[in-house]
């Protein structure tokens, strides 16, 4: 009997040793967003479980407040709507100061492309701030290709390009920023 008993509590300390570990490999996938998000790579716009998840990991995630998908006709669609929630900790002034339109466009052109590298057939993507100055953004992903250049779902499977020519090349050069905003300005 007491040998059951000991066996037991071991199992629940290993078991809590193997949570707690798992935890600690989750937080340092958040830090690297592509290698969390690359599992979602064939997503279809249909599939709102992952659309949603996806829209959580990209920056503002925190914010998402709605996600509608068009799936009845082409051209498919995702509309996203960031906002400040009722039920949150987020401050007014924090939520203000997360979405500035400096912000805002990095957010919205990084978001928008990882939507069209990872949802197979979305063709246009829909993003809203619920700021005081309210910031919209629709892009298809023919214009977004043909800024880019390149068929987007390639990036899916090379994270490594996906890290040097999106993000380090596009989203932190503030030039390319403004240059896709001349053609597709914030409504």
């Amino acid at each position: 009997m007491m040998k059951r008993f000991l066996i037991s509590i071991c199992l629940i300390v290993s078991s809590f040793s193997l949570l707690a570990g798992c935890s600690s490999v989750l937080e340092k996938e958040k830090k690297d967003t592509i290698d969390v998000l690359v599992p979602y790579a064939g997503s279809l716009v249909g599939d709102s479980s992952s659309v949603v998840n996806i829209g959580y990991i990209l920056p503002g995630g925190e914010d998402v407040k709605q996600v509608a998908l068009k799936t009845d006709e082409h051209p498919y669609g995702i509309t996203v709507e960031y906002g400040l929630k009722e039920k949150t900790e987020k401050q007014e002034e924090e939520f203000k100061n997360d979405w500035t339109e400096s912000n805002t466009k990095k957010a919205f052109l990084y978001n928008a492309i990882a939507y069209f590298i990872l949802v197979d057939n979305v063709d246009q993507v829909t993003l809203h701030a619920d700021t005081e100055s309210p910031y919209s953004l629709t892009v298809t992903r023919a214009d977004m290709e043909q800024f880019l250049g390149s068929n987007l779902k390639e990036y899916a499977a090379d994270a490594q390009a996906w890290k040097e020519e999106i993000e380090e090349g596009i989203i932190n050069n503030s030039d390319k920023v403004n240059e896709f905003y001349s053609a597709h300005p914030l409504q």
